[in-house]
């Protein structure tokens, strides 16, 4: 599960997630944040990166699609999904 806000993003999965970028999803001039499981795992800037441009355009054939950066967060613990969907959403596991 993935909230964004901004130029931040909260993210609560057991797996490594990537999070393709382009000015129109992210703001440019701000930095990009990854808060994995709890924890900052990614805040830097985007760059223009040519190699992620060309494979999402590839991979798309959409010029509306074209992404320019992508972060790549590992998660930093385990978590136990269900209850934590349960304790963000304040509804019970039963």
């Amino acid at each position: 599960m993935c909230f964004k806000q901004g130029n931040t993003f909260k993210i609560f999965s057991n797996r490594t997630i990537t999070v393709l970028a382009n000015n129109k999803f992210v703001n440019p001039n701000e930095p990009v944040t990854i808060i994995h499981n709890g924890k900052v795992t990614v805040q830097r800037p985007m760059k223009f990166k040519s190699e992620v441009a060309e494979k999402t355009l590839n991979e798309r054939i959409d010029p509306y699609y074209i992404f320019e950066d992508e972060f790549v967060s590992d998660p930093p613990t385990i978590i136990d999904i269900k209850s934590t969907m349960c304790d963000l959403f304040s509804i019970s596991a039963a």
